[in-house]
């Protein structure tokens, strides 16, 4: 696993072997190796800033990293860390158009090293809001990709749902928390989350303890509850500008989001595109994300929607089922 934690069973195997190539601040770049070569496109692995990145290498037959090196994809994933007080001013330009541009070039050169990439380019796969910041930075530099593929990741933000409402500029303003606070706290975030859906805390703890589970999945509905407490903060000038920009005035769709000086256009973006969404996600709602295809130059734009919520949909047993397979055909169409 990506993280130092503690099995549910002293004798379970953790996840997935990778090794770390780069390491910058708090946030680093692994390298997961396939089982075998074959030669396949390698894919860069992106979660969102305000979430551990071990979700997508949760537990050993419940990790989509696993999945992907057993089916022979060689898998490179970014780790942000954990900001701390000196965060702070970091700005959401940056995680797009300094780090992310670092990482994704340290990637390709990784790659290339290994013989693993012959055209200078790599796959791009995000999560939720790392998504969100994929597809910007695909936009900016569309010749280091090759593909784009997008697990529940909002783009229209005027359709997001109660989150669209709660960040309403009326009623809210950003820099109120991060004055306070220095960086955006999870606790905060997490109680946001928390209240969109009170009685979730209460039924699927039942359900999973009350009602005859597999033991493989309560190990599973364990390690997710531990992921799903362990938020990390919102470096404060990022946060007011995820929230002013996209949030409250919808640039990215409106084709007015800048970063680092230049415009983001989504226009750039003529690679083949995948896009996932869940319909019982709360957190980005369908059409939050699923517009995406309306906006690219790309000729090559699929959308996807499975079962579930923001978070089983991809990792849960829904996910294995559904959007695993799906998403592993996709891939080897793109070889």
């Amino acid at each position: 696993m990506l993280e130092v934690f503690q099995p549910a069973s002293q004798n379970e195997e953790l996840a997935t072997h990778f090794e770390t190539i780069f390491k910058h601040n708090k946030y680093r770049l692994v390298y997961y190796a396939p089982k075998e070569d074959e030669g396949k496109e390698p894919l860069m692995m992106v979660p969102s800033i305000i979430n551990k990145a071990y979700i997508l290498d949760l537990l050993k037959s419940y990790s989509l990293v696993e999945f992907l090196t057993e089916n022979n994809y060689p898998i490179y994933l970014v780790d942000w860390g954990t900001p701390t007080d000196e965060d702070r001013f970091i700005e959401f330009d940056d995680y797009v158009d300094i780090h992310l541009h670092r990482l994704v070039r340290r990637a390709i050169k990784d790659s290339q090293r290994r013989g693993l990439s012959v055209d200078g380019k790599i796959g791009i796969l995000g999560y939720c809001m790392g998504g969100t910041l994929s597809t910007v930075y695909t936009a900016l530099y569309p010749k280091n990709i090759a593909f784009v593929i997008n697990l529940l990741a909002p783009f229209d933000f005027s359709k997001a749902g109660m989150l669209s409402d709660w960040t309403d500029p009326e009623i809210f303003d950003p820099s109120l928390p991060t004055t306070a606070y220095g960086n955006m706290q999870p606790n905060l975030m997490q109680s946001a989350f928390e209240s969109m859906r009170p009685l979730t805390q209460t039924t699927k703890h039942v359900k999973t303890f009350f009602h005859p589970t597999p033991e493989s999945e309560k190990a599973f509905f364990e390690r997710l509850e531990h992921w799903a407490a362990d938020n990390i903060p919102f470096p404060g000038k990022a946060y007011q500008k995820y929230i002013r920009d996209l949030y409250q005035e919808n640039k990215l769709i409106h084709g007015q989001l800048q970063i680092g000086g230049k415009s983001v256009d989504l226009k750039n973006i003529t690679q083949s595109c995948l896009t996932f969404t869940a319909d019982r996600d709360h957190i980005v709602p369908p059409e939050c994300a699923e517009i995406l295809g309306n906006y690219l130059g790309s000729q090559h734009f699929e959308h996807s929607q499975i079962k579930g919520g923001h978070v089983a949909a991809v990792v849960g047993p829904r996910g294995r089922k559904e959007l695993w397979p799906k998403l592993l055909s996709w891939l080897d169409q793109m070889q």
